[in-house]
């Protein structure tokens, strides 16, 4: 599971698929709200921040811990397959 497959998992149409593809990974709220603001509701980084009430530093650094643990999650996992198969 590379960066692009997430990116299209997060660009699922289907808003409860993708629920509930984010609940398969043990994500902290942080990483989660980070992934939420910033890849599926296009937000930019310096906004999300604001929202967070944390630097852009740390908006990235939670992404990037969130983009691993659903690499991991999501590897062979069948639902994800599906999604992936249906873009």
């Amino acid at each position: 599971m590379n960066k692009e497959d997430i990116k299209r998992v997060l660009n699922c149409p289907s808003k409860p698929l993708l629920m509930l593809a984010l609940e398969l990974v043990n994500l902290k709220d942080k990483e989660r709200l980070a992934v939420e603001l910033v890849d599926i509701r296009g937000m930019t980084q310096e906004k999300a921040s604001i929202k967070i009430d944390c630097s852009i530093k740390s908006v990235t650094n939670y992404r990037t811990k969130a983009y691993k643990k659903m690499a991991k999650a999501w590897q062979n996992n069948e639902l994800i397959n599906k999604i992936l198969r249906e873009e």
